[in-house]
């Protein structure tokens, strides 16, 4: 029996109500073939056997609607054996019907459970974006802060900020790793160009920032180069370029334009960076 129903449940909506309508229409060839051939009258209207016409025909399609729907009227009733088949209809027909309104409800909560998804995407997107382009800023802010420290620095004793350097390249590599995880192709192409274009213009001026206070430490001639740094910053780089590149490739429209811009001032700071490191 389970095996029946997996077969019936695994059907598609269509196809479950082209069944029932079917059926429906070979029960009642069925009771109008009875009545012809059956002398007894296994299906009566109004205590009268069907007629061999196209109304009695009519009727016995009628009868099987009504019995399949469980309504029944008292005007058609079953004779003998006919009660049999009446039975079978009805238990075959409610237990279609069951399976077919458990299919409507499945595809209403699939819908909505997809959209539900697709909303939760772009939520969960959105809040990974934003929180990003917050990070950046941070970044830029405490990169800015530290330029202006060395600009003021009356000596070439600069640990504090060296270290203050070594600790802002790990936040950016860390907020780039974050950014690297965030799947693009989850949200609609509006959001995604919206984002894209904020995303890539913070990616490259806080890579601007950061060249800018490198060739400050050179300036100041403080030796700010260390595996530790150096290892981290070209770790950047390379993360920074393969989000371009993924950038450029799911983007469209304007923001394909805004994407491949950023991409070629970035080339240009990974030539100043190579130079510095």
């Amino acid at each position: 029996m389970k095996k029946v129903i997996a077969v019936f449940e695994a059907l598609e909506l269509s196809r479950m109500i082209a069944l029932w309508v079917f059926m429906v229409l070979g029960f009642g060839i069925i009771y109008y073939a009875l009545s012809l051939a059956v002398p007894t009258a296994p299906l009566s209207i109004q205590g009268q056997p069907l007629s061999a016409d196209l109304m009695g025909f009519g009727n016995a399609i009628y009868f099987s609607i009504i019995t399949a729907t469980t309504v029944g009227y008292s005007n058609l009733a079953p004779q003998g054996f006919a009660k049999v088949l009446v039975v079978i209809e009805i238990l075959a027909s409610i237990a279609l019907f069951g399976l077919i309104i458990s299919k409507i409800v499945a595809k209403k909560q699939e819908h909505a459970t997809q959209e539900l998804s697709a909303g939760l995407a772009t939520l969960n997107f959105e809040e990974n974006a934003n929180t990003a382009v917050a990070e950046l800023y941070v970044f830029r802010s405490e990169i800015k802060e530290l330029q202006e420290q060395l600009l003021s620095l009356k000596t070439k004793k600069g640990g504090s900020q060296i270290t203050q350097l070594k600790q802002q390249v790990q936040n950016f590599n860390a907020t780039l790793k974050h950014l690297s995880r965030i799947d693009m192709q989850s949200i609609d192409t509006e959001h995604r160009a919206m984002h894209l274009a904020l995303l890539s213009n913070a990616l490259t001026t806080s890579w601007s920032r950061l060249v800018e206070l490198l060739e400050t430490f050179n300036n100041k001639k403080l030796s700010w180069k260390n595996e530790s740094i150096t290892t981290t910053i070209v770790e950047c780089k390379e993360i920074t370029k393969r989000l371009y590149e993924q950038y450029k490739q799911t983007s469209s429209g304007n923001a394909t334009a805004t994407v491949g811009e950023k991409l070629e001032d970035l080339n240009t700071m990974s030539s100043t960076l190579e130079k510095l490191c």
